[in-house]
């Protein structure tokens, strides 16, 4: 069924010649699977945004807004908290990896 080009045979079938995206295959004629879609990959860009947002609010917030706190809900109360937003945007980020 598949030629080493990656392109799909079909010998009793008239589309004989359908090329293959990288990371897809043929489930059925004229049907592929595996395909990236445009609206995965606007999460993927969203998801790398984000996490470039937590990290410069990581060095701003600290710095600015809870200097004068002097307790443990300060900075380290933050970053604990921007910690794991980071492990949760980088699970969403690498679920289909």
């Amino acid at each position: 069924m598949f030629s080493a080009t990656g392109i799909v045979d079909y010998p009793d079938r008239q589309f004989n010649h359908i090329p293959l995206q990288a990371g897809c295959e043929a489930v059925g004629p004229r049907r592929l699977v595996g395909m990236a879609t445009g609206t995965k990959a606007m999460q993927g860009k969203h998801a790398i945004w984000l996490l470039w947002l937590l990290v410069l609010l990581s060095y701003a917030v600290p710095y600015t807004l809870l200097r004068d706190v002097h307790a443990w809900y300060g900075s380290f109360l933050f970053w604990t908290l921007v910690g794991l937003l980071v492990i949760a945007v980088n699970v969403v980020m690498t679920r289909r990896f």
